[in-house]
């Protein structure tokens, strides 16, 4: 899957995260102990304008957190724990700042009640969230380490060190996701020892134009 179809796939998940919790915690504030049916229920939902607008505003608000801090930036280069952490604290944050500002106006029996409604809207929103992030994550990440998805690099330099760095990285089990595509010389004059492994593409005064020309998204650097 190339990166906009990834992005998608976050981005649908997190949308259905704050759609589904949103709904939990309607249902939850306003129907906890009463005696109605589903259709009832689904009645007042479709009535009222205040369920109607959160279906909208609450995959806005969350997607706007999950962006501002860049969440969807650099989508090939996550991990577990770090989707646990990221999850976890932007979760948190936007519970406090949603439950401030629009749960507080609740009237409720207990102050307790509030406490509740925090924690509910937190574990869901969290749970929701993260169980679709660290499924896709886990899925990606393998196909990286099995050469299924990878990062244009080229190395720069070309002597003994370069070889040695393209060894390493064309021996590397699990893969790091690095495909080694060329490598650019310092001048005219270097040593050249990786000629006929990797293509030469080039000069170090021409690396823009290479980096460029070949989407390149890593460099190793072996001088």
């Amino acid at each position: 899957m190339n990166k906009k179809g990834l992005t998608f796939l976050y981005l649908l998940f997190d949308i259905i995260a704050a759609i589904i919790t949103w709904i939990c915690l309607y249902i939850y504030r306003k129907h906890t102990g009463e005696s109605l049916v589903w259709n009832a229920i689904c009645d007042n939902m479709s009535s009222d304008p205040k369920f109607l607008m959160g279906i909208v505003f609450c995959p806005i608000y969350w997607l706007f957190l999950h962006a501002f801090i860049g969440y969807y930036n650099k989508i090939y280069r996550k991990s577990r724990l770090n989707e646990l952490w990221t999850t976890f604290l932007i979760t948190l944050f936007g519970t406090l700042i949603f439950f401030f500002a629009f749960i507080l106006d609740d009237i409720v029996t207990t102050p307790h009640d509030y406490i509740r409604y925090m924690l509910f809207l937190f574990a869901l929103q969290f749970l929701f969230t993260y169980i679709p992030r660290v499924i896709i994550t886990t899925n990606v990440n393998h196909k990286i380490h099995n050469g299924q998805i990878g990062f244009n690099t080229i190395i720069i330099g070309s002597d003994a060190k370069a070889v040695q760095c393209y060894n390493t990285v064309m021996e590397q089990s699990p893969r790091s996701g690095n495909f080694l595509i060329g490598y650019v010389k310092v001048d005219k004059d270097s040593e050249d020892e990786l000629a006929g492994r990797i293509p030469c593409l080039g000069f170090i005064n021409e690396l823009t134009d290479i980096i460029d020309n070949n989407n390149i998204e890593d460099l190793i650097i072996a001088l």
